[in-house]
């Protein structure tokens, strides 16, 4: 990935998944906020991080508006709750027109929630499934192609 200076980013949920793409982003030169209800859970972001932090579980339209949803080009929901991660997408996507939205959901019918959204779904479950499947050259049905 390359340079994204200017840019920014807000990350919603600051678990093992939230902190690394944070970090990610920051180092590759987006503006990061990330947020999580849970203030102790910034301790897993990387001692470079040098983005903003919120202390909010990004449901209301308010605390989200205090993250710089508005001005964002990209937003990542990563709490540990598919409902509330569908939520935030739904809203950074439709409310505020957020160009990039990506979420995840751990429960792909939920998931499916999103189809008609400009949100991408990152559901671990099936993409380590299609990981395994490329790297042991399997179709879909599970034959080894």
């Amino acid at each position: 990935m390359g340079s994204r200076d200017g840019a920014t980013a807000l990350v919603v949920g600051c678990g093992t998944l939230g902190s690394e793409v944070a970090d990610e982003l920051c180092d590759n030169g987006y503006g990061v906020t990330v947020m999580d209800w849970n203030a102790d859970s910034f301790h897993l972001l990387s001692p470079s991080f040098d983005g903003a932090k919120i202390t909010a579980n990004g449901t209301s339209i308010v605390e989200l508006e205090q993250a710089g949803i508005r001005s964002a080009d990209l937003v990542v929901t990563a709490t540990g709750d598919d409902s509330r991660n569908v939520f935030i997408a739904e809203t950074a996507s439709a409310v505020f027109g957020v160009g990039s939205v990506y979420a995840r959901v751990e429960d792909e019918s939920i998931g499916a929630l999103l189809d008609d959204w400009n949100v991408e779904v990152l559901c671990p479950h099936r993409l380590c499934l299609n990981e395994l499947a490329r790297l042991e050259g399997l179709d879909e049905s599970g034959a080894r192609s």
